[in-house]
């Protein structure tokens, strides 16, 4: 495989990564909103 197509395959699933993600962080703000937070600064502990 050429270097341009493995570049173009990892921006495919980068970019099909980052919607799944983004639209997960969306929703769990919309449905929790301050517990989200929470989480977040209970996990970096």
């Amino acid at each position: 495989m050429g270097a341009l197509e493995v570049t173009i395959i990892l921006v495919s699933v980068v970019f099909i990564i980052g919607g799944l993600v983004a639209s997960n962080i969306l929703s769990k703000k919309s449905e929790t909103g301050k517990k989200s937070n929470d989480n977040k600064k209970n996990a970096k502990r």
